[in-house]
């Protein structure tokens, strides 16, 4: 971590207090965070760090045609990762995806190769 003199020189800040300011709020935004008491314990915290608990990962059961159903059992191909909010509702622990293959539900807006 740099020291607030480094980082006035580096941005051409006129007072280290312009730096104070700056970091105040990007600690107030949740981009950064610190250890008190701890010099120079800045950290950098993750924008995706606050929208992990709104995403689930949903298994990928391959492929399916559009439009006629087919009985098929298969092993998961991986898992696609969503947002909760996205969907509006939580998944339950039997949600799966597939890949739609074809393009017999254009009128509903799924085209071939959506999940």
């Amino acid at each position: 971590m740099p020291t607030r003199q480094e980082i006035t020189a580096h941005f051409r800040f006129r007072s280290p207090n312009a730096v104070t300011g700056h970091l105040r709020l990007l600690r107030n935004k949740g981009a950064i965070t610190s250890e008190p008491g701890k010099a120079r314990s800045l950290r950098i915290t993750s924008p995706l760090a606050k929208l992990r608990n709104r995403i689930v990962d949903i298994p990928l059961y391959g492929s399916i045609p559009a439009g006629i159903p087919q009985a098929r059992e298969q092993d998961a191909e991986g898992c696609v990762s969503v947002d909760v909010d996205s969907i509006g509702c939580k998944p339950t622990r039997n949600a799966f995806a597939l890949r739609v293959t074809g393009d017999s539900m254009i009128v509903r807006h799924i085209l071939d190769g959506d999940l």
